[in-house]
């Protein structure tokens, strides 16, 4: 019998978003031979995947939730995995060999994440589950900082977590953002995550915004969590909107890819 390829619990769970909208309708014994894990490991990701509005679930068989698309994947669209991975593969070129890496949590950071996790010899420390899942089985020293579980955003916060930073010194740390239309810094929009990353910036020598063209559009968090001139570079995609990365430039620099 051919050996299935581990994935991590991220991955896994994007492959059983796939195949329920491709056969329509999936019992979790059909999901548990294909992907080659226990019923107990699909149950819980069912479970993930109804709590966050992915899919439903109907007398023992899993199906889309109404309203969510083929193009609405854990990673996003295709073209979404393009530009995030492209901006990865830049936020790369700024690691130091060896270093000591903070991952903040969000999509584009996890993208990072998957490329260390082809990599040996660094310490990578986040408080984003997904990214821990994805660095488990990797060849590097892994540190996920202790808090409350923020079940919509799949990371910990609290004083446990920012205790745990205070303690740290990193070379780099990469940060995301919810958007910063007109705003003088990078936002949240959740209060609870300003101190997590204002502590990912202060222990860090350098600090990196990583964020893909959209967000240089929307203004939806509330809460600055620092000013421009406190990160050392934003690296973005080339879709971002030329007038504003000019205007931006002023204060701190871009690297657009």
């Amino acid at each position: 019998m051919e050996k299935k390829e581990r994935m991590s619990g991220f991955e896994r769970r994007n492959k059983i978003v796939e195949l329920v909208i491709e056969k329509e309708s999936v019992t979790p014994k059909v999901l548990s031979a294909v992907l080659g894990v226990s019923l107990e490991t699909i149950r819980k990701d069912l479970m993930f995947l109804s709590d966050n509005g992915i899919i439903s679930r109907h007398h023992g068989c899993a199906t889309i939730s109404k309203g969510y698309s083929q193009a609405n994947t854990l990673e996003g669209t295709s073209e979404d995995t393009a530009i995030k991975m492209r901006i990865a593969r830049k936020a790369m070129e700024y690691i130091p060999e060896n270093a000591t890496i903070i991952l903040d949590s969000g999509t584009s950071t996890y993208f990072i994440a998957k490329l260390l996790s082809e990599l040996n010899g660094y310490t990578i420390i986040t408080n984003y589950l997904p990214i821990a899942d994805v660095l488990m089985n990797s060849k590097n020293d892994i540190l996920l900082v202790g808090g409350k579980i923020r079940p919509s955003g799949h990371d910990l916060i609290g004083t446990w977590t920012i205790e745990a930073l205070k303690s740290i010194q990193a070379d780099i740390a990469f940060l995301g953002t919810d958007g910063f239309y007109k705003r003088n810094g990078p936002t949240t929009t959740s209060y609870s995550e300003v101190e997590v990353k204002k502590e990912m910036i202060s222990n860090s020598h350098k600090s990196i915004l990583v964020t893909n063209h959209d967000k240089f559009s929307i203004s939806k968090g509330n809460y600055e969590f620092c000013k421009w001139n406190e990160l050392d570079l934003i690296i973005t995609d080339s879709k971002a909107d030329c007038s504003i990365i000019k205007n931006m430039e002023a204060v701190v620099s871009i690297d657009v890819v």
